[in-house]
């Protein structure tokens, strides 16, 4: 009885929380959920009450179950991850995808990312508001030709933040890089933005242009 009782939860609990959910023995500590279309997985750590532990470089992966995985989410105050690298199909970071939002907890010490890496050629759009929050070991981001979009106070709290490298011709939009309030600080000189030698002056023109631009090596 205890048994079915179980598994009678665990089907209310998987409806609720969206479509099927999966495990990739492969990489330890992720679960990907059914995105609503159907034909695309998101992402995600693990849902098990005790995950296994993630790896120190979590490599996403282009696909799972023969489907596509198009988005990332709900990896926030994983310790374990120091770089991400983000695969082809990824189109989309979540809100708070990377966030910690445990300030004044052994969480918010403990966060270790430092790298997110996608490749020139990627299909990323858009990364959400406050994704990378409170990631304070952050120094590197890489960026495709692809990305269109930042949300408000996507590098709040990455007081390492080092190095940007977008290779996107066209300066993607963005509001405030370090603030969620309607006060919005200009960005830092010393980090790094890297862009396309014939795009320099037009990020220097655009919302990015507080950072120190260069074009890219």
């Amino acid at each position: 009885m205890a048994s079915i009782s179980f598994v009678l939860i665990f089907g209310i609990v998987s409806t609720c929380f969206g479509g099927f959910r999966g495990n990739d023995d492969s990489i330890s500590g992720v679960d990907y959920s059914e995105n609503s279309d159907g034909a695309t997985y998101t992402i995600t750590k693990s849902y098990e009450l005790y995950p296994d532990k993630l790896p120190t470089v979590l490599n996403i992966p282009e696909d799972y179950n023969g489907k596509k995985v198009t988005a990332i989410s709900n990896f926030g105050c994983c310790h374990e991850i120091k770089i991400v690298n983000g695969s082809k199909n990824i189109k989309t970071i979540s809100a708070d995808a990377f966030g910690c939002r445990c300030v004044g907890t052994l969480h918010a010490g403990k966060m270790e990312l430092r790298e997110i890496i996608f490749p020139e050629d990627a299909s990323l759009e858009s990364i959400g508001s406050e994704a990378f929050f409170n990631c304070y070991r952050l120094e590197k981001i890489v960026l495709p030709k692809s990305i269109k979009s930042l949300g408000s106070g996507v590098f709040y709290g990455c007081c390492n933040l080092q190095e940007i490298y977008i290779h996107n011709p066209i300066p993607p939009a963005a509001s405030s890089f370090f603030s969620v309030g309607s006060v919005w600080p200009s960005p830092p000189e010393h980090i790094k933005v890297y862009v396309p030698h014939e795009s320099v002056e037009a990020y220097k023109n655009s919302v990015w242009g507080g950072f120190d631009i260069l074009p890219l090596p």
